[in-house]
């Protein structure tokens, strides 16, 4: 009877390790998390991209695949990109049309992500 108590007390004691070690490693994770994204709309679109960037994200809207992760850098400005484009369809003007999210880190700290829709118009993407 009593190794039937011990074994009981040993498994219990067990679990509980376990859901403490569960509960300090969510607690480490969250310490350890970075601010989320800013995230904000096409609007703020120039206000992120230079001449420069712009011409790189015309370029990489025209050459990638749905779903494809694209990255570039314009070490100018301290800033990189991660573009994903998806959902390429023809709009009611008859414009090819995009969803993208892009992701932008300034200065290896600042970090904003744009979700919209851009549509080519005259070979540029707005």
């Amino acid at each position: 009877m009593k190794i039937f108590q011990l074994r009981t007390y040993v498994r219990s004691a067990g679990i509980i390790a376990l859901k403490g070690l569960f509960v300090i490693f969510m607690l480490n994770l969250q310490s350890c998390a970075t601010l989320p994204a800013q995230s904000t709309s096409s609007d703020d679109f120039d206000k992120v991209l230079t001449q420069t960037d712009q011409k790189e994200f015309d370029k990489r809207m025209n050459t990638s695949n749905d779903g494809e992760t694209i990255n570039w850098r314009n070490d100018d400005e301290n800033t990189s990109f991660q573009l994903m484009a998806k959902n390429t369809h023809i709009n009611e003007k008859g414009q090819a049309c995009r969803d993208y999210t892009l992701l932008v880190h300034q200065d290896y700290h600042r970090e904003k992500t744009i979700r919209a829709t851009a549509c080519r118009d005259n070979g540029s993407w707005a």
